[in-house]
């Protein structure tokens, strides 16, 4: 299937996770408090202060997790689960760093969620922290795709 046909892939759906984690660390950049006149009530902006993130991270550490296991069972079974590029320093290093991210990410919305649950105070900045992290992940996960894209589409029009 070629990357740049298909209607809603893999990678749609972590650029709209990432523009949507871009998006609520833009308004806690422009807003502090992170509420930004909304109205939605007081568990909803939690939710998607918190919950933005945390799914975007576990989408992003799934598909690093997915690059880890086709490069070991490659090596431990007699398939070839390899994809073009898996195996490159690029590719190994952009997973090393999107799983450290994610980890992190999630390590900080788990923590948000257990100080907003229990009401224990603690590091309220958690959820901040949780927000600029993804939205850091987001940004390098939107450039990857867009850099791929662009390859794809120059030895697309090589190929002809």
């Amino acid at each position: 299937m070629n990357r740049l046909s298909a209607p809603l892939t893999r990678d749609g759906l972590e650029a709209a996770l990432a523009l949507l984690v871009v998006g609520i660390a833009l308004v806690f950049l422009v807003q502090p408090s992170g509420r930004a006149g909304w109205a939605l009530g007081e568990l909803l902006v939690p939710v998607v202060i918190i919950g933005g993130p945390g799914v975007f991270a576990l989408w992003v550490l799934l598909g690093v997790l997915a690059h880890g296991y086709r490069l070991v069972s490659s090596l431990v079974t007699d398939t070839d689960r390899r994809r073009a590029g898996d195996t490159s320093v690029l590719a190994l290093a952009t997973s090393l760093v999107f799983g450290v991210l994610s980890l992190t990410t999630l390590w900080l919305v788990v923590g948000s969620i257990y100080i907003l649950v229990a009401g224990v105070g603690g590091v309220l900045l958690a959820p901040v922290f949780a927000v600029f992290i993804a939205g850091l992940l987001a940004v390098l996960v939107l450039l990857r795709q867009g850099i791929s894209r662009v390859v794809d589409s120059e030895l697309a029009t090589a190929g002809r």
